[in-house]
């Protein structure tokens, strides 16, 4: 497993708001949808 370093939680921010900014790309989601899908993931 990964450690928590500056550079790990850097990269995993990078990779979500890439992930974010797809899924307004692909679903025409704006921030609000897309915040809220990404918490209900979470949530799972």
């Amino acid at each position: 497993m990964n450690e928590w370093t500056d550079k790990f939680i850097t990269h995993a921010q990078q990779q979500l708001v890439g992930i974010v900014d797809d899924w307004k790309y692909d679903y025409g989601a704006n921030n609000k949808d897309s915040y809220t899908m990404l918490l209900w993931m979470l949530a799972r």
